[in-house]
């Protein structure tokens, strides 16, 4: 999937339901690391910089 397009559904998401997309993230999180296939570190800077990336103004921060 493209970044971008994963970008715009992620924002469209947040606008539209903002409580079933924290949901979702924090369920497929919670998969990840129970998966044990990444490290709860790992998981959770990239969710930081998800959380960082929505909150300045859509701006991707790689």
């Amino acid at each position: 999937m493209d970044r971008a397009f994963a970008d715009l559904v992620i924002l469209a998401a947040l606008q539209h339901d903002p409580k079933r997309l924290s949901e979702a993230i924090a369920y497929v999180a919670r998969s990840l690391i129970e998966s044990g296939r990444y490290h709860p570190d790992d998981v959770n800077a990239a969710i930081d910089e998800l959380l960082a990336e929505l909150d300045g103004n859509d701006q991707p921060r790689h």
